[in-house]
């Protein structure tokens, strides 16, 4: 009986030593009394820091260790927030002072350049001409029918 105690405690000894063995082989230990959380990849280590947020995966080389930041859009982002916070300030402080409001870098509509190329007043004096000639055949066109049909009875 009392050998089935001891068999009984060693097991469970021999477990929790498995138990913690494998959860530190999870989380390897971090450094910088905790800043860095460690877990373990595919091909490495994934490495957060839990100060800036950064993230880096980390491969064991020739040397030692690389670790290589993960790609983070929130830096971009947060720019384009505190942009737009800015602007829409901007826009706000015009909107209070009566005035229209205008967007940064959008023409403005009386020196704006859509690339369309105006006629020159030749080329309008072209085609001015051109059309005063067709109207002038088009009256004769219908004064001819006029005197074509006003000479026959009507029925």
């Amino acid at each position: 009986m009392f050998f089935g105690v001891i068999i009984r405690l060693l097991v469970a000894i021999a477990l929790s030593a498995m138990v913690a063995v494998s959860a530190q082989a999870e989380a390897a230990p971090s450094d910088e009394n905790g800043r860095f959380l460690l877990r373990k990849a595919e091909d490495g280590w994934f490495r957060v820091d839990q100060r800036t947020g950064q993230a880096s995966l980390c491969r064991e080389g020739g040397v030692g260790f690389t670790c290589e930041l993960v790609p983070d859009d929130r830096d971009a982002l947060l720019d384009e927030i505190t942009r737009l916070a800015e602007e829409n300030a901007m826009l706000r402080a015009q909107v209070a002072k009566g005035g229209k409001p205008e967007l940064p870098g959008e023409p403005d509509a009386k020196t704006r350049d859509d690339g369309i190329k105006l006629p020159s007043k030749e080329d309008l004096d072209k085609v001015m001409d051109t059309f005063r000639a067709m109207m002038e055949r088009f009256m004769a066109m219908v004064k001819d029918l006029e005197k074509q049909y006003s000479g026959e009875p009507k029925q």
